[in-house]
């Protein structure tokens, strides 16, 4: 009877683990830099753990973000919304006024944005390869982009070009530069904000490198063979990629998993 308790005790315990490295590894699903996109479907219960819904500016109070219409309702997760409202703030203060117009998009909402537009002839992304559904996402426009087809002429406005200059000081990047559609799989959308965090965001700023490329630098690279600043940050012409090559050897293979890697080694090495 004693060695039935022994182990009914034993399993009881190992549920226990296995539940709570279950709740752990949920919760490692959801992180500031996670993918969305073909090649990283989200899955379909995938839900960012701490949404809320934007407060709507007053003009006659404090705070909130300018919504793109009167029926606009924007929800993120909560460090990407205070992120998100220090940003317009900020342009505020510098005449740059901006707009929300899209934000987080649940799985079965892309469902439904895919079935209208593939209805219509119009490409869309497939369910769990919107970067919408990360909470982590705004379109953010200027008052005559409220509405309408958006296009990349608003990178040419003065709100797109203080946006792409300035976003880094608050954790945002452009989702899918130009120039990087072999990288994102996008073509430029100057209005789409993603949150990273400023540390991500101010390295990948300075480096000119989209999500997919930060994501491989940071995993497998030495980051201090890159450009870092504190914030604020000025726009910069400097190229991507930019460690010293009398520093630093850089060596890209095909990796295990069929993937890209790559790999950063100190001058004297190059002869090992």
């Amino acid at each position: 009877m004693k060695g039935w308790i022994k182990v009914g005790a034993l399993l009881l315990v190992l549920a226990t683990v296995l539940c709570a490295a279950g709740c752990a590894m949920a919760e490692e699903r959801w992180s500031l830099l996670m993918l969305a996109s073909a090649k990283a479907p989200m899955a379909e219960d995938m839900v960012p753990p701490d949404l809320v819904t934007l407060t709507v500016r007053r003009e006659d109070a404090e705070g909130g973000i300018r919504m793109a219409s009167s029926s606009t309702r924007v929800s993120l997760s909560a460090e990407a919304a205070a992120a998100l409202e220090r940003l317009c703030g900020a342009a505020e203060e510098e005449s740059v006024i901006l707009y929300a117009r899209q934000g987080y998009r649940s799985y079965q909402d892309e469902q439904k944005l895919y079935d209208r537009m593939t209805a219509q002839g119009k490409p869309a992304c497939r369910p769990g390869e919107s970067d919408y559904q990360t909470g982590l996402a705004v379109t953010l426009v200027s008052k005559e982009f409220r509405a309408g087809q958006l296009d990349e002429g608003f990178g040419e406005t003065a709100e797109g070009r203080w946006m792409a200059e300035n976003g880094a000081r608050f954790g945002f990047v452009i989702r899918y530069p130009e120039g990087k559609q072999a990288e994102t799989g996008c073509s430029w959308e100057p209005w789409h904000l993603r949150y990273v965090g400023e540390e991500a965001a101010v390295v990948m700023q300075m480096n000119h490198l989209c999500l997919e490329e930060y994501r491989i630098m940071s995993g497998s690279v030495l980051l201090s063979g890159y450009r870092q600043q504190e914030a604020p940050i000025q726009a910069t012409d400097e190229p991507a990629f930019t460690p010293d090559p009398n520093d630093w050897l850089v060596v890209d293979e095909i990796g295990p998993d069929g993937d890209y890697e790559y790999h950063l080694f100190p001058t004297e090495e190059k002869g090992a």
